[in-house]
């Protein structure tokens, strides 16, 4: 049976990563959040736990990282700071719309380093401050972990059942 992820990261807390932190939330997950600007206080009053990229090792194992912050150079700064944190068998995934080409680069080079690279950036329908649908399409190319498989679908169906008006994402 795959292992259950309860609490992860997400790096970026803007528009997307702060509603898909908060549809994290009221669907019972634990989320650290990494911000520069810090926790909005809209998130911290809903739970989310204020943490800095060095924070991410008190993260249970396989430790999940998403990264929320736009496409471009910045992925791959976040990418180098968070390989020397991380270990063999953990999971970031990408939900900032990079271009494709950049996440198949990105993935073989995490994979020599033994972590796994997943890329869930299609953009959501962003209504209000809910997040309508997160699409979790470009997988890497090497077999991810049970963990990771799981725990993608499982974050679509968080964002859908919080639109059907259900108060937690069954895992």
């Amino acid at each position: 049976m795959a292992q259950s992820i309860g609490r992860f990261a997400i790096v970026g807390l803007g528009k997307m990563g702060g509603s898909l932190t908060l549809n994290a939330i009221r669907a019972g997950f634990e989320i650290v959040g990494v911000d520069p600007q810090g926790v909005p206080q809209e998130l911290a009053q809903s739970g989310v736990i204020s943490g800095a990229m060095g924070d991410l090792k008190m993260l249970p194992r396989p430790r999940f990282v998403m990264l929320y912050v736009p496409a471009g150079p910045i992925v791959d700064e976040l990418l180098d700071e968070l390989s020397g944190s991380l270990e063999a068998g953990d999971i970031i995934a990408d939900g900032g719309n990079s271009y494709w080409g950049d996440s198949i680069r990105r993935h073989a080079r995490l994979k020599e380093r033994g972590l796994h690279f997943i890329d869930v950036g299609r953009p959501g329908v962003h209504t209000g401050r809910s997040v309508a649908a997160v699409s979790c399409s470009a997988v890497s190319a090497s077999p991810l972990p049970r963990s990771s498989r799981s725990f993608a679908g499982s974050l679509s169906r968080t964002a859908i059942f919080t639109l059907a008006g259900r108060e937690r994402a069954i895992l």
